[in-house]
């Protein structure tokens, strides 16, 4: 492992003599697993015998695709190739596709856990540390995890997918970084950012190879529908895109109508300047107009909301610009890794479309946080702000709050919020190596 660091069974480092907290100790650690496979198979079962979820609207797609008519409705909010990949277990019942593609899933989760918890050990690492950062960010995020694994893991194949490229890129090969990134790209649309991370990176092999690939991917489709109709789905998909950006209301979008439950950078502006009455088609999942804890900031007008989310788009796109500037090098091989994570975060926070579930590609920068503050001595303001991150996910989601305060919530973006502060923890320096402990105080 990076860092002379292997995987160890729980709770090693203690059990061979050397000091441990009580966190790191066998009973703790053995009992964080098992909640984390209790939680793990009451979802599956949830999944697989109860749920009906986008994974069946994806499933449709995909048989819409390979019955050669890919978008018999107007609105085009995935490029094709996701439905051609979408269809390769279209033609199963739902269940027994569910069945197939959840384990898989699951195996992805567990191969990226583990891959973000050797990426973010550094040498000099106590023994005992390897397994509670790791399980701490798991259980801290699972409500995001497990929304996903209900739409059995589309978020958990982008997270493994851009994984994949950042090994790839670090041991020297980019045409597998491009091949793996543009495989992201085609399947979710937002890694495209990357694009811009490896033009900053000046990682002009990768870049060449994602375009590339890119390209193949989007072609691959006129196989089966053939080139006239796959290039007019482009320029129809190009069009939708080019028309919700030019307009003046932040809330319209072809995807889909406004909803509290959207977390992007867009809805969020649109929350804080805009005025949303009582007749406003946010509202569809609950008027919250009339409740007192609802409570409207600014009324400005869309055009003038328009204005302040350019704004703050330059502006973020100045200061990631910024601080994303350095070239590639080994010898930055720990600072790259908290701004891959931090751009797989940017890219949901960013995109016109973040839902919860999206959010689970947050767990590279969760583990490597985790470990900060666990070697942290003292106080300061990082583990203020991961608790305020804490109690958003764990206490202020629907299974613990119910619906209506639930919607709430989300209307003010907290979880929203809670990922813009993640974002801050990974890419702020960590805390100096002499204020960490490794050895009982």
């Amino acid at each position: 492992g990076r860092g002379g660091q292997e995987v160890m069974g729980l709770g090693q480092g203690a059990a061979t003599g050397g000091w441990a907290p009580w966190y790191a100790r066998p009973r703790a650690l053995q009992a964080m697993t098992l909640l984390l496979a209790l939680l793990l198979l009451a979802n599956a079962v949830l999944s697989l015998f109860f749920k009906v979820t986008d994974f069946e609207w994806h499933l449709q797609k995909g048989h819409d695709f390979w019955t050669l008519r890919p978008y018999p409705d107007k609105a085009i909010t995935y490029l094709l190739p996701r439905f051609l990949l979408d269809g390769l277990v279209a033609w199963m019942e739902p269940r027994w596709a569910r069945a197939v593609v959840y384990p898989l899933a699951v195996a992805l989760l567990a191969w990226s856990a583990l891959t973000c918890r050797r990426l973010a050990a550094q040498p000099g690492d106590p023994p005992w540390l390897f397994w509670p950062p790791l399980l701490l960010a798991l259980l801290v995020i699972h409500p995001y995890l497990a929304r996903d694994l209900n739409d059995c893991g589309p978020q958990i194949v982008t997270l493994a997918c851009l994984l994949g490229a950042y090994l790839a890129l670090r041991g020297r090969r980019p045409w597998l970084a491009g091949l793996l990134l543009a495989t992201a790209i085609v399947w979710k649309v937002t890694p495209a950012l990357f694009l811009g991370y490896l033009l900053l990176k000046r990682q002009w092999s990768a870049l060449a190879a994602t375009l590339l690939f890119t390209g193949l991917w989007l072609l691959l489709p006129a196989l089966v529908l053939g080139l006239d109709q796959t290039l007019a789905v482009y320029r129809q998909w190009g069009g939708q895109l080019v028309w919700m950006l030019g307009q003046a209301d932040l809330t319209v979008s072809h995807i889909e109508p406004p909803r509290h439950h959207n977390q992007g950078l867009r809805l969020l502006v649109a929350r804080y300047t805009m005025d949303f009455g009582p007749e406003h088609p946010i509202h569809r999942d609950g008027n919250l107009s009339g409740n007192p804890l609802y409570v409207t900031f600014l009324e400005l007008a869309p055009a003038q909301a328009q204005r302040v989310y350019q704004a703050v788009v330059l502006g973020l796109g100045a200061l990631f610009a910024w601080r994303f500037r350095h070239r590639w090098s080994d010898a930055r091989a720990g600072s790259e890794l908290r701004e891959w994570s931090a751009v797989l975060l940017l890219m949901t926070l960013l995109s016109p479309l973040a839902w919860l579930q999206h959010f689970a590609v947050a767990l590279p920068a969760a583990v490597i946080v985790a470990r900060d503050l666990l070697l942290t001595r003292g106080g300061g303001w990082r583990p203020w702000l991961a608790g305020c991150i804490a109690v958003v996910l764990l206490l202020l989601q629907r299974d613990v709050v119910q619906r209506e305060l639930s919607l709430l919530v989300l209307s003010y973006k907290l979880d929203a919020f809670a990922m813009w502060g993640l974002v801050a923890l990974v890419l702020l320096p960590p805390p100096p190596r002499s204020s960490c402990r490794s050895d009982p105080p």
